[in-house]
């Protein structure tokens, strides 16, 4: 579990650096969540940090949508749960 709380806190990391380097508000609203994630709460952690993030693209870009980069991210969140 060590592991996958590791990978978890640097892909938030990252993701708060990206919306830096691209400009986006919300960096700060991303990487809050990066201290408080333990055993008990990493899933729901990146879950709600995850929402955030997306929170802080334009409206045009939609999470949902079947496009290579939303695939692509279905299943780097897929092999990390696996």
């Amino acid at each position: 579990m060590d592991l996958s709380i590791h990978i978890i806190k640097k892909k938030i990391g990252n993701q708060s650096k990206a919306l830096e380097i691209m400009g986006l508000s919300g960096s700060e609203c991303v990487s809050k969540y990066i201290d408080g994630i333990n055993e008990d709460n990493v899933e729901a952690a990146e879950a709600l940090a995850a929402k955030e993030y997306f929170a802080c693209y334009p409206e045009y870009f939609n999470r949902r949508e079947e496009n290579p980069i939303n695939s692509g991210l279905n299943y780097g969140y897929g092999y990390n749960k696996g």
